[in-house]
């Protein structure tokens, strides 16, 4: 039986990946519907797999974003350690359980230190820093998406087909990241531009339940915004 060739295409303003040979739903990468009961070796290798990818973007998301604040003149992410592609430095310890029960990661936070920044374009630099892991997780999904589409990956040989799904989950989980990096960055970045012009409202900001309940109302908002341009 022939080998169905994948066929992919990108909806940017769903910042997602359709599929028309294989599904993925919430990073599976299983084959047809009516094969969807996959075996346990099938199993471990989609996790593997998954867990390589999530190795080759986080750290290089983490990355960039330190290298990017630093080329701006705030030192905070080498402080920490972040300046560096070593996974282990960027893996979140419990992403290790989201990966294995939601299929996604989201990486350790990057911190950053506004006052740092000089003054002369400070907002761009800002909007640059918030949104360098956005910006490389969308370049990374795409470069996937060039590289599954290239015809020697269509040999339908056991390695092949590894790297076809390495590539694939990278692409999905990439994809998946820009958004959630997206919302994110610029949740991070108005709170930073807000609290530079009213330093009064930063007693909002101290404690960890106020900006969770201030970052799901930006939240709602944002999803509701994203909602009405999709539709």
């Amino acid at each position: 039986m022939k080998k169905p060739v994948l066929d992919y295409a990108f909806d940017p303003l769903g910042y997602f990946f359709y599929y028309e040979q294989y599904d993925i739903i919430f990073l599976f990468f299983t084959k047809r519907k009516s094969m969807i009961n996959v075996g346990t070796a099938q199993e471990l290798l989609r996790m593997v797999t998954l867990f390589f990818a999530y190795c080759m973007i986080i750290p290089l998301a983490g990355y960039t974003q330190a290298l990017v604040a630093k080329l701006f003149g705030d030192d905070t992410p080498e402080q920490f350690g972040f300046l560096t592609l070593n996974p282990l430095a960027h893996i979140w310890s419990f992403d290790i359980l989201f990966l294995y029960l939601m299929n996604f990661g989201f990486g350790r936070y990057i911190p950053v230190n506004p006052t740092n920044i000089g003054y002369r374009y400070k907002t761009l630099k800002l909007a640059l820093i918030y949104f360098s892991k956005a910006v490389v997780c969308f370049v990374v999904a795409v470069a996937a998406n060039i590289l599954l589409r290239m015809n020697f990956l269509q040999s339908g040989t056991s390695f092949v087909e590894v790297i076809v799904t390495i590539l694939a989950q990278l692409m999905v989980l990439s994809s998946l990241l820009f958004r959630v990096k997206l919302i994110v960055g610029g949740f991070w970045f108005m709170s930073d531009l807000m609290l530079e012009k009213k330093p009064e409202l930063r007693v909002y900001f101290d404690g960890p339940l106020t900006r969770l309940l201030i970052f799901i109302l930006y939240l709602v908002v944002v999803e509701i915004l994203l909602f009405l341009i999709v539709r």
